[in-house]
């Protein structure tokens, strides 16, 4: 597998290095670079299947380094492996959790970075990857919500789907995994569990827990019933709400409607059912 280091702290190198040769002969380090400047030229002409490289360079970020492959024309369909010191996490975070591209934190520990290296060998798909940079990619130049998420799914050897955030109507957590339901009664098994999810889709002002095991898009509710605390999705699905969120709910609504209405989507489209009486 040809594969390119690019890292611009020596130490660092030498560690990725060393752990290729020690436990991946198969992975065939073809050049090196410290800047992204000289990263460019490098990959156009090596054309690898494996790029590893740290998210901040001297000279730009890895995803300059992206931004400027794709403006020249190379398409994108190599495995990346990232990395990225500890107190750079926040930075990472979002474009990566949607995209399901994975990164390492520094100092690698070396079981992460044995299961990385042995997931791109094993899972190599360049249109899927292709896509996946180019979710990150979307993500990261856009100063509003995210339109779509990477879902890997379960029995799918590493597959990843592509699901528009507004197609989905709620998640349901099914022990370590998540089930997405869809529109047009679309349904999707996720390896992740639903916490996964709900940690970068809680900013959302459209999705809300209902119950420990439920995440629903507000947009995608029908009618909800205060007296049994089941909401409708507009699929069909009845959603049983958890007593106490039934109970903050209605709280919110008829006691501070005005409070209620900075608090999201859901609680203002759930006031005009209260307001108006719904069964």
């Amino acid at each position: 597998m040809k594969t390119i280091i690019i890292e611009d702290v020596p130490s660092d190198l030498l560690i990725t290095k060393h752990y290729l040769a020690e436990y991946f002969p198969q992975v065939k380090v073809v050049a090196e670079a410290g800047l992204i400047s000289e990263a460019i030229p490098i990959i156009i002409r090596e054309k690898p299947q494996l790029l590893i490289m740290d998210i901040e360079i001297i000279d730009g970020t890895s995803y300059d380094l992206l931004d400027q492959l794709q403006k020249a024309g190379v398409v994108i369909d190599f495995e990346v492996i990232f990395m990225t010191g500890h107190h750079k996490f926040e930075y990472a975070t979002r474009g990566f959790s949607y995209s399901a591209i994975d990164f390492l934190a520094k100092p690698i520990d070396l079981k992460l970075f044995i299961k990385a290296v042995q997931k791109a060998i094993d899972h190599h798909r360049p249109l899927e990857n292709a896509k996946q940079i180019q979710l990150l990619l979307n993500i990261l130049r856009s100063e509003g919500p995210a339109t779509q998420l990477a879902v890997s799914l379960i029995g799918g050897s590493g597959t990843i789907q592509f699901v528009n955030i507004n197609e989905i109507l709620y998640l349901k957590a099914d022990d370590t995994m998540t089930i997405f339901h869809l529109e047009n009664k679309v349904t999707l098994r996720s390896n992740k569990p639903l916490g996964h999810f709900v940690q970068f889709l809680q900013n959302d002002p459209r999705f809300s827990s209902v119950s420990n095991s439920l995440f629903v898009n507000a947009e995608q509710v029908l009618r909800f019933s205060s007296q049994e605390q089941v909401l409708t999705m507009r699929n069909g699905d009845l959603l049983k709400m958890s007593r106490r969120v039934g109970q903050d709910f209605k709280k919110n609504i008829i006691q501070s409607p005005k409070n209620a209405e900075k608090e999201g989507t859901l609680l203002r489209f759930l006031k005009n059912f209260f307001t108006k009486g719904s069964a």
